[in-house]
């Protein structure tokens, strides 16, 4: 339907439509139009696309990112280092020495899932002996423990698998 004005109580929307419910569209002063949120997007705040999504609220089965003010994403495109806080349906930030967690971690417990890894995937961080989810560097470990390294290989192998 193209259209060039509307009927009282539509709304002249892109492309050329009217539409009655505008609950994820917003007005695009510009234009002179309604437009469709990002598809991320429960409503909006202004002109969103997909670098920017300006989101009110995040659509069903998409969470805010705790680094990216109003930005929503998917499960499957969650960042490094971050998950989701049921609480508060945002993806929060892991400890730092973590790249993957369940939850919050601090200095005493770091609640790691795994460690820290470079560019390179190398670890930056590993798993310290008797000590559930927490990363260390290299060169803080006690003395009477050494690192593992047939253990990484094979871990690595299961993930490359």
């Amino acid at each position: 339907m193209k259209c060039k004005s509307c009927d009282i109580e539509k709304y002249f929307a892109e492309p050329n439509n009217c539409i009655k419910d505008i609950t994820n569209y917003f007005y695009s002063k510009e234009e002179k139009i309604y437009k469709k949120c990002y598809k991320s997007c429960f409503g909006y705040y202004e002109n969103s696309n997909e670098k920017n999504h300006f989101c009110k609220n995040c659509a069903v089965g998409y969470h805010f990112i705790y680094n990216e003010i109003w930005k929503c994403i998917k499960p499957e495109e969650k960042w490094t280092n971050a998950y989701l806080n049921i609480k508060t349906n945002i993806y929060e930030k892991c400890f730092d020495k973590c790249s993957a967690c369940d939850e919050a971690g601090d200095i005493l417990n770091n609640n790691c899932k795994e460690c820290l890894k470079d560019d390179n995937n190398n670890y930056l961080y590993h798993f310290i002996y008797n000590e559930k989810g927490k990363c260390i560097k290299p060169e803080e470990k006690p003395s009477n423990i050494y690192l593992n390294i047939k253990l990484i290989v094979m871990k690595n192998a299961l993930i490359d698998a």
